[in-house]
């Protein structure tokens, strides 16, 4: 336990890219394109800038380097804000394009075909390497929604890591069993496709396994509950966490996001005191925080 590490990470999205607002088969709006077209130009729509900048302020602090999954049309949303996190030496991965949920969210069947799902995909990745300035490693699934025939599009599309899946007993978001999958990285090989993973933190209690990956449950959920997760993940070996700029953002999001929708944005819950909530997290375990492609380059030996 001593030796291993916790991979850290953040979702780079807003409230909008959340599936009961945009990119999935319940959403409120047909696309992003959608979204701003209706969206009343007089309302703040902006939920990601000033947490982001505090983010990389308190990763500053604590000497961190952590990975920057990045949805890519962020980039043309948020002017700069790609280029604060590169400018930080920070690792930047992919989180698709618009953040579309590939998969139907009730039966796990494909949403989006095989072509369209590999052409988004592409352009996000060349979009976010323009940025980056060298090429991009690591993939991170919109809501974590991961079918194994979107393995196979990640290697063709020259991605070696994927950080996506949540074992657990309360969901799955896979098309696939992932009872015999722990929270420690491994090798997914299948069909003769390989490709690294990063999966998700969980602790045990009789025989349920609790998902702490981080995420709303970081928000919505007490600070031991995430650290009862790492605690016993890092016995099993390397681990990862993440959360969204906007799970730390003391502001309520708009209405829309938990009246309008078909499903609640998460309770519309914020998180009270989140910046104080990720130092003591940090603090928790210090010297334990790395990046994915440092978990990732570990074991290609």
């Amino acid at each position: 336990m001593n030796s291993n590490k916790i991979a850290i990470s953040i979702d780079v999205e807003d409230w909008f890219h959340g599936p009961s607002i945009t990119g999935s088969d319940f959403s409120f709006y047909s696309s992003i394109d959608d979204f701003f077209a209706n969206w009343d130009k007089t309302k703040n729509y902006d939920y990601l800038t000033k947490p982001l900048e505090n983010i990389l302020q308190i990763f500053e602090e604590h000497q961190i380097k952590a990975t920057f999954f990045i949805v890519a049309d962020v980039v043309d949303i948020f002017p700069g804000i790609v280029e604060s996190i590169v400018n930080k030496g920070h690792e930047i991965g992919c989180h698709s394009l618009h953040h579309k949920i590939c998969l139907n969210t009730k039966d796990k069947s494909p949403f989006v075909s095989v072509g369209e799902f590999e052409e988004n995909t592409g352009l996000a990745k060349e979009k976010l390497e323009k940025i980056y300035g060298k090429e991009i490693l690591g993939y991170r699934a919109p809501g974590a929604y991961i079918g194994d025939w979107m393995m196979q599009s990640l290697v063709k599309l020259g991605f070696k890591y994927d950080s996506s899946i949540a074992a657990n007993s309360l969901y799955n978001k896979t098309n696939f069993s992932t009872k015999n999958i722990s929270s420690y990285p491994y090798w997914y090989n299948n069909d003769n496709v390989k490709i690294f993973e990063i999966p998700w933190s969980y602790f045990s209690f009789l025989k349920f396994r609790f998902p702490t990956g981080g995420g709303p449950f970081f928000r919505i959920f007490p600070l031991w509950y995430n650290k009862l997760g790492l605690k016993s993940s890092l016995k099993r070996g390397d681990t990862m966490f993440y959360w969204h700029p906007y799970d730390i953002s003391e502001q309520s999001f708009p209405k829309l996001a938990s009246k309008n929708s078909r499903r609640k944005f998460m309770f519309n819950k914020t998180t009270k005191d989140g910046e104080a909530k990720v130092k003591k997290l940090l603090n928790s375990f210090e010297g334990k925080w790395v990046t994915c492609e440092e978990i990732f380059l570990k074991n290609l030996n």
